[in-house]
């Protein structure tokens, strides 16, 4: 449900979405800030995210860049640009989205006794 927002806001009580850090209503009120605790996945122990995944996931930038990225790595981020001079604002978005990748997998293959996310 977390990947779909127009579920998440049907079903489920306002009070809630603010606990999971829901991105279309304001910041939790101050009885309600210390318990917001957004989806954080399969032991991941990083820097606690402050809005739900499903929500930034589904933003149109982000949906761009992970399209930029995707051409960038084979080689025709220019094609995808429709430029040979390609905007600082989106290499800058694909080196950022690439060193988090690199963060993700490297934590993914980190044993859990680590502070990974593998078994064992």
């Amino acid at each position: 449900m977390l990947s779909d927002c127009e579920r998440c806001m049907n079903e489920l009580t306002t009070e809630r979405r603010y606990v999971l850090g829901c991105g279309y209503l304001p910041p939790a009120p101050p009885q309600l800030a210390p318990f917001v605790r957004p989806w954080q996945g399969l032991g991941y122990n990083g820097p606690r995210p402050t809005t739900c995944p499903g929500y930034t996931t589904q933003l149109p930038v982000v949906i761009e860049l992970v399209r930029a990225h995707r051409h960038w790595a084979k080689g025709q981020l220019e094609a995808f640009c429709g430029t040979r001079a390609v905007p600082e604002a989106v290499l800058l978005g694909v080196e950022q989205f690439e060193s988090a990748v690199g963060d993700f997998e490297a934590w993914r293959l980190t044993p859990s006794s680590r502070g990974g996310g593998a078994e064992g």
